[in-house]
Parts: structure tokens; C-alpha cells; sequence
């Protein structure tokens, strides 16, 4: 078995050649010396390609095809026999297609055509297969999705175009996306305008992103740290984490424990805070007290909400106190007019 560093180098740069197109020798030979003058600035000679097409196929058990176009006789590997193909099995057959069933849906980006070849190669291909994994957040355009991505992944600044849920106007933005997030089954570009002001736009308003035609340098901060201490996609400039204590109820702490809708959730043991907190809110008698730091934002009043029955905001008042108001509009919009 060859092992020579040059020689591997070489072998794997023809079985990527010969994997992706077909060739004539001199073709081939041309091909594989231009990007041997890129990696090692040297070139072969076209007994060096006989011996290294030989290597392939008699130690790497590589068949190298062979066809005729008139006079020309043409070479090239079929993606399944390459040096590098993996030989799976059937479970893991199943998982790369639902894998690749998904990355599927991230259509727009130009260097995902190469997810074609790499399913081929890896003998998964398949049109009729059912899924096994459904994700209902997939956007109504995935097309937009991947071009996103591709924008991020370059650093690019992009022209964005969108209108609001609460109006069909369109606006116009230059926009620095850094992330792309999902929540509540829906997708979301998250970033910074001109001024720095960070912004995050549902995907269903954006209707056209263009790149600008400039790079933006690395955001001096990990953009997906800064949604530790947050529900949702809202950040609020200039706000800081708070300890947020809530009472559950016995129904609700079970599920609230097993799923806990933000990771800092801890349950309240200490005695003397306990203490404190059974003699400030006397009647919130059996159930759990629990203990949240995040940033609070729409969402978290959101989702607090739909626990409405469940969960108590007691501190911060400024928080308990919104949460009553929303709960009086609840139970106003409930009551019917001899009620009220």
C-alpha cells in the first residue's frame, strides 16, 4: 500500500477529478497538474498519471471507468467506487437520508448542490422513501433560508426588503445578519442595522434580500451567548438579566420541571428563602416556588402567559405587575356582558 505523502496527495486529487467529471488523459493529466501547482507547485508527467490510475485501481480497489465519444477515449469514477466512498449500514443508511431530507428543505445556497453528489455517492439516494423526522417550523421559503445562511457564513451586508405584521407597507434596511434562529416554530434573522441597533426579522416578512457588496468584520461577541439569557429572539439594548421568582402550582410543576422553558429555571430548597417567600406571599400555600435570570422580554411575558393558570410571577413587582394586566384583559375578554 502506497504511502508516500505526494502520492496520496496526487491519488486523492485524481479520484476528486474523476469523481466530478470525465476526462480524456491529457485532460485529466491537465487538470491534475494545475491543482498539484496549487497544493506542492510541482506537475507530473503523463507515466506518473499511468502509474498513479494503476495504484488506484489495483490497492484502492477503485474501478476507474472507461468509454468512447468517437475517437476519444474517456475516463471517470462513478461517486460510488471512489477512495472515499463509506460503506454504511442499512441503519445508518436511514439516518444520513432523513439527515439529508432535511438539509434538503435549505435550498439557495450554492454549495449545497454538492449534498446531490455526496447522497449518491453514499448509495442513499432515494425518491420515494418516507420521512421518518417532520419539523413543522420549515419556512414557506427555503430558497430565502439558505440565501441567508450564505450571506452569514460570508460576512456579507445585505439590503433587506420586509413589511410588519401590522402593516403590508414595504420598508428597506442595510442589515448585518449574524445569526439565524428558530423559535416557536418560526425562523428568524437576527443582526444589526447601520446605527448598531440589533434587530431580528421573521423570515414570512422578508419578501427580497440582496447582498450590498461589502463584507462586515466578525461581531466582537458570540451572537448566540447573548440569547442565554433570553426567551425568544428579543434582545432590549441596555437591559440586564433579573432574578425572576414564580410559584407553581402542583398540577403544573411536573411538566414544568421535566421541560423547563428556559435552561436557568432551578426550584427554590433554601429554607430561609423559603421562608421569606411563604411569609411575603402567604397565600400561595402547597405547590413550588422556582427561581428564573433572564432578560425579560415580550416573548417571556408570551410564555409565562400561556401558563397563566400554572405559574405566579411574584418578584420582580414591575413583572407581577404587567402579568396582572394581562390577566385582568384575559379574564375582561372572557366574561360576557351580564358578567361584567
Amino acid at each position: 500500500m502506497a504511502t508516500d505523502k505526494k502520492t496520496i496527495i496526487r491519488l486523492k486529487i485524481l479520484d476528486e477529478l474523476l469523481t466530478t467529471g470525465i476526462y480524456t488523459k491529457k485532460e485529466l493529466l491537465d487538470a491534475c497538474n494545475s491543482k498539484l501547482r496549487e497544493v506542492e507547485g510541482l506537475e507530473i508527467s503523463e507515466r506518473t498519471l499511468s502509474k498513479d490510475l494503476s495504484l488506484i485501481q489495483n490497492e484502492f480497489n477503485v474501478i476507474v471507468e472507461e468509454k468512447k465519444e468517437g475517437r476519444k477515449r474517456l475516463w471517470y469514477i462513478k461517486p460510488e467506487h471512489s477512495m472515499y466512498a463509506l460503506k454504511l449500514s442499512d441503519e445508518e443508511k436511514t439516518l444520513f437520508r432523513e439527515l439529508f431530507h432535511t438539509l434538503g428543505k435549505f435550498s439557495g445556497v450554492p454549495s449545497f448542490e454538492c449534498m446531490d453528489n455526496l447522497s449518491k455517492s453514499l448509495g442513499i439516494a432515494s425518491a420515494d422513501s418516507y420521512k421518518i423526522i417532520h419539523f413543522s417550523s420549515a419556512p414557506t421559503d427555503s430558497d430565502l433560508l439558505g440565501r441567508l445562511f450564505h450571506f452569514i457564513a460570508n460576512k456579507r451586508v445585505v439590503e433587506l426588503y420586509y413589511r410588519t405584521f401590522s402593516s403590508p407597507e414595504k420598508r428597506h434596511i442595510r442589515f448585518y445578519p449574524y445569526l439565524l434562529k428558530q423559535y416557536n416554530s418560526r425562523w428568524f434573522v437576527i443582526g444589526v442595522a447601520e446605527d448598531n441597533f440589533m434587530l431580528n426579522f421573521p423570515l414570512n416578512n422578508i419578501y427580497q434580500v440582496e447582498d450590498a457588496g461589502f463584507t462586515y468584520p466578525s461581531y466582537p461577541l458570540s451572537m448566540e451567548r447573548k440569547f442565554d439569557s433570553v426567551v425568544g429572539v428579543t434582545i432590549i439594548a441596555g437591559k440586564e438579566p433579573e432574578d425572576i421568582i414564580c410559584w407553581v402550582d402542583e398540577q403544573g410543576f411536573p411538566y414544568l420541571f421535566s421541560k423547563p422553558f428556559h435552561s436557568s429555571m432551578e426550584e427554590i430548597i433554601d429554607e430561609k428563602t423559603l421562608s421569606y417567600l411563604h411569609e411575603k406571599f402567604p397565600r400561595y400555600r402547597g405547590g413550588h416556588f422556582v427561581k428564573f435570570r433572564l432578560i425579560i422580554n415580550t416573548e417571556l411575558k408570551q410564555t409565562l402567559s400561556s401558563y397563566m393558570g400554572e405559574i405566579i410571577v411574584l418578584e420582580p413587582s414591575s413583572l407581577r405587575n404587567e402579568m396582572k394586566e394581562i390577566a385582568r384583559k384575559i379574564t375582561l375578554r372572557y366574561c360576557d356582558t351580564e358578567e361584567l
